[in-house]
């Protein structure tokens, strides 16, 4: 009853979380951050096998879904986690090919989709009607892996960064994937970097790679595309780290290497931008892990 009485008020309820997959060394662990407090810990479903360098997307409000990655050979297995209970198993339809170091996105409600790695130009694309999953035509501006992915839901994608410490942004168009590069760039070349939106505002960029880990945010605008570095940097310079975010609230930056494994988790609130890290943490330091979100508010 007082949930239905908060609703009615007006007030914002979460109920949605973000969740964190894999990394080193080939962990098969899922750690769960709810959105309403930021606890966050290990559930008991984990992934179908251990691997490291993958990369997530979810349709939110349904199910959460990991693909590719290294488990001592490259992958071209898709995970699915059901939001309904956490449930996770490996999806029949696979990859168009194995690979790792590639990035994933969404358009919530349509279709996942999974580009580069590997030093591959590929962009898979999973159907979330049916789960089936294949290369599209359209593919990136040119050969890229150790990048990251964000979305402007029911619009476009956007791929940012990667090897060797590059700044290019692609665009995929969700009304027809048609994809190229914007003239934004990032702030500076990078890899291993983190992406999360706020859908309908701006995608974010974590972090990474330039030639010594990077503590650097930058913020692509959705009206506009403009993008540039904002004040608010993570809480340390690190690579390797995972993004995801509750739309409308707040982005969350999971993992990374220092000089060593991490376990922290920064927030950064969409309302100010500003960053820090929060108390829970995941529930082992590991980096090159994916994030993804059940970004669900009622």
């Amino acid at each position: 009853m007082s949930f239905l009485l908060g609703a009615i008020a007006g007030q914002v309820v979460s109920l949605g979380a973000g969740y964190w997959a894999g990394g080193e060394s080939t962990r098969d662990t899922i750690d769960k951050t709810a959105f309403s407090n930021d606890s966050t810990a290990a559930i008991v479903p984990t992934l179908s096998a251990g691997r490291r360098l993958l990369a997530g997307c979810a349709n939110s409000g349904t199910a959460a879904y990991w693909g590719g990655g290294f488990t001592g050979a490259n992958s071209d297995v898709i995970d699915k986690t059901t939001f309904t209970d956490d449930a996770t198993a490996a999806i029949v339809p696979t990859l168009s090919a194995a690979r790792r170091e590639l990035a994933g996105l969404a358009n919530s409600g349509t279709a996942g989709y999974w580009a580069g790695g590997g030093t591959s130009d590929v962009i898979d694309k999973t159907a979330f009607s049916d789960d089936a999953t294949a290369a599209i035509a359209p593919t990136l501006s040119g050969n890229r892996d150790a990048m990251a992915g964000a979305a402007n839901s029911g619009t476009a994608g956007y791929w940012a960064g990667g090897a060797a410490a590059l700044d290019v942004i692609d665009k995929t168009a969700f009304s027809d994937d048609a994809t190229a590069a914007i003239v934004p760039t990032l702030s500076a070349g990078r890899q291993a970097l983190a992406g999360a939106a706020n859908s309908g505002t701006a995608a974010y960029w974590a972090g990474g790679y330039t030639g010594a880990n990077s503590n650097v945010i930058d913020k692509t605008a959705f009206s506009d595309d403009a993008t540039a570095a904002i004040v608010p940097t993570l809480s340390a310079a690190r690579r390797g780290i995972a993004g995801c975010a509750q739309s409308g609230t707040a982005a969350y930056w999971g993992g990374g290497y220092i000089s060593g494994h991490v376990n922290t988790i920064d927030k950064t609130a969409f309302s100010d931008d500003a960053t820090a890290a929060i108390a829970p943490t995941l529930s082992s330091s590991t980096s090159y892990l994916a994030g993804a979100a059940n970004s669900v508010t009622l």
